[in-house]
């Protein structure tokens, strides 16, 4: 990507974008906000961590944008810890991510963009501004979300941003969305949990219901 959204530490990713799917149903949005504002621009979170189980080695790297003030090194971790969990995409899809510290050398990226940044960076998909999105390579995390939320997890924040990463990075994996089963059932993690659970519990794990 070039202009104001390019990133001056790295160069584009190496792997081919994924074909942006059609926008989700629009409903109103959450109101909570953070009110964060970037400049566009990211920093690669220089941590790399070796892989932790056996199968197709899927290379990550984690940007966030400037002027998002957070710990880089802290949500780097917590993505991992995401992705690696026993109840995560390795043992479903016999991956094994592995973090590198250059996003030229990352099939996904997993990024934390401003309201703003998101939109541009998931266009042409739909996220107004508080929505989240992977396209064209980048797993992108909403900062709203991330900091804030969602009404449909309450105040179970950890759980929620298990469920962010697992979701978008499910898209980069070739995943596609899925529909809550039955009122009362858990939510598959490819589900749109953040628009609605549609009558579902939510989760934030693809093994609990297979992806």
């Amino acid at each position: 990507m070039t202009g104001p959204l390019a990133s001056r530490t790295t160069g584009p990713p190496t792997s081919a974008p994924r074909q942006a799917t059609s926008a989700p149903p629009r409903l109103a949005a959450d109101p909570r906000r953070a009110g964060l504002i970037g400049d566009g621009a990211f920093t690669t979170v220089p941590l790399a961590f070796p892989a932790t189980a056996r199968g197709r080695v899927v290379p990550y790297a984690v940007q966030i944008e400037q002027g998002i003030p957070t710990d880089a090194r802290d949500f780097a971790i917590q993505v991992h810890t995401t992705l690696t969990d026993h109840r995560g995409w390795q043992g479903l899809d016999h991956v094994a991510f592995v973090a590198v510290t250059s996003a030229a050398a990352a099939a996904i990226i997993v990024t934390l963009a401003t309201p703003r940044t998101t939109d541009q960076l998931c266009a042409p998909l739909d996220t107004g501004g508080w929505l989240d999105c992977f396209n064209g390579g980048r797993a992108v995390i909403n900062s709203d979300r991330w900091f804030v939320g969602s009404a449909n997890y309450g105040g179970d924040l950890a759980d929620y941003r298990h469920e962010l990463v697992n979701h978008e990075v499910g898209h980069g994996l070739g995943h596609d969305h899925r529909y809550c089963p039955g009122p009362g059932e858990l939510a598959p993690v490819m589900q749109q949990q953040t628009i609605s659970l549609q009558g579902c519990r939510p989760n934030p794990w693809p093994s609990v219901t297979g992806g």
